[in-house]
């Protein structure tokens, strides 16, 4: 159980470490906007960032989802092949919300320099998850304890988006949200004759290639939180250097 542990923590900082590359560039230039044109500036693009945000981070955990047989042969011990994806499959949602929360909405407090809202949210979380522990039938394995984490994300992932709407943030646009469900599901779709493959890094390979470049053109196509402008920005500063 402890190894079985430790393979989910591995894909939980997998989706951590994807939010902290964003963050890394994202809140910058956040930073750099309320630097130098005020506090407006900087809260349009903490919104913008957001978007970017659930942009990459919605498809990257349903396809955590897609290619779960693959990622349980490959590094996952045979003893725990089976339970392993089970608890990941319950405890996927949760991790999105916590990296919805983490780098999406958190930067909202961060740029208003307030940390009262995050500690608020955590009381929510450990309640809730006591709560669901509680309320939630004992079985034979430990699927009520996933639950119980993954619903306490998604309560803190809900209660950081009620204190932030009282900061009067620049939510994403409803058309960012629904071209990203629109990409993710196109993924989907295009990977669906994908998943009766024998397990393996062939498989796993062609999969992650698959949806990627499903998912890209679509964003493209979509211009998911403006995405497709700033690819054409950098081809175009990357086009002019090696003129130069």
């Amino acid at each position: 159980m402890v190894r079985l542990s430790v393979g989910l923590e591995d894909v939980e900082d997998l989706i951590e470490d994807l939010g902290q590359a964003l963050d890394v560039l994202l809140f910058q230039i956040a930073v750099a906007a309320h630097e130098n044109h005020g506090h407006y500036r900087a809260r349009r693009q903490v919104g913008r960032n957001m978007a970017v945000v659930l942009a990459f981070l919605l498809p990257a955990c349903v396809g955590v989802y897609v290619v779960m047989p693959s990622i349980e042969l490959l590094i996952v011990p045979a003893q725990y092949r089976g339970p392993f994806g089970h608890y990941l499959s319950l405890q996927l949602p949760g991790l999105f919300a916590m990296g919805m929360i983490l780098f999406g909405v958190n930067p909202v407090f961060q740029i208003s320099k307030k940390t009262a809202p995050m500690i608020g949210a955590a009381l929510i979380a450990g309640a809730a998850g006591l709560a669901l522990l509680a309320i939630l039938p004992w079985g034979q394995d430990a699927s009520n304890l996933a639950l119980a984490q993954c619903g306490a994300y998604i309560a803190a992932f809900i209660a950081t988006l009620v204190f932030a709407a009282r900061e009067k943030p620049f939510w994403p646009r409803l058309r960012d949200f629904a071209a990203a469900v629109a990409g993710t599901l196109g993924m989907i779709a295009a990977l669906a004759p994908l998943r009766g493959m024998a397990p393996g890094i062939y498989a796993l390979s062609l999969q992650v290639s698959v949806g990627a470049a499903v998912y890209g053109l679509l964003t493209l196509l979509f211009d998911t939180a403006g995405l497709r402008g700033l690819a054409l920005n950098w081809l175009q500063r990357r086009r002019a250097a090696s003129e130069a």
